[in-house]
């Protein structure tokens, strides 16, 4: 399984001959780099400390952060975070990766977040008007294949429709589900229903792209041409 995540400063590195990492001496320079290291002290896990330097605007919105952090805590910031501050790094099992792709990959993490608050906020999964426990379950159950089939629908649908908003791609296959049921009901292949419905998730409205702060979409076809 791959992962990705922000190095903690407090997090032991050690090169793959068992050396520690010393951070202090790799961040001396301004260029982007990744290397292999163990990460963990008795048990260690086999990983890629990928890193950059920031610009001079992040990394004032940094510091300040820093700064306002440790007013609120009310303890003063370290000789190593101030030091860290000033690069972006970060640790995942992922090889190859350039820093572009890795900062874009962290960047757009949020979406799995994204969909499971449109399965919570539109498919209700968290509610139920009963109060016996085992009709809570099988409406959580219900609830949840309607979010599995739903979700089936949109790839074979409009897998390639990224800029189209999922809410209104959601509110779409809805509309679409009665004659899915009675495809169904009727033993009768509903495959029509489903190129339709791919015709339908083109024509809804696409987001306007972003040059300041792209939309995820946008970052993902920025990922597919990054390289190492």
């Amino acid at each position: 399984m791959f992962w990705l995540t922000r190095l903690k400063v407090r997090t032991i590195l050690t090169h793959e001959d068992g050396q520690p990492v010393q951070l202090d001496a790799l961040l001396k320079g301004n260029a982007p780099f990744s290397l292999p290291v163990k990460v963990g002290g008795k048990q260690t896990l086999a990983a890629y400390l990928v890193a950059a330097p920031l610009g001079e605007d992040d990394l004032k919105k940094r510091q300040a952060h820093l700064k306002e952090t440790a007013r609120k805590k009310q303890r003063p910031t370290s000789e190593q975070q101030l030091a860290v501050s000033h690069w972006t790094l970060y640790l995942t099992n992922i090889p190859g990766l350039s820093f572009e792709q890795t900062h874009i990959l962290a960047r757009t993490r949020w979406q799995i977040e994204m969909l499971f608050k449109l399965w919570k906020s539109h498919s209700h999964l968290e509610t139920s008007r009963s109060k016996n426990p085992d009709r809570r379950a099988c409406e959580g159950y219900a609830k949840l294949l309607a979010v599995v089939v739903t979700h089936w629908l949109l790839l074979v649908g409009g897998w390639e429709c990224l800029a189209v908003s999922s809410v209104d791609a959601l509110n779409l296959i809805r509309r679409y589900v009665p004659q899915l049921l009675q495809k169904l009901a009727l033993r009768q292949p509903f495959i029509k229903v489903i190129e339709r419905l791919k015709v339908m998730l083109h024509r809804l409205p696409r987001h306007s792209t972003r040059k300041s702060n792209p939309l995820a979409f946008q970052l993902w076809q920025q990922f597919d041409y990054t390289f190492p």
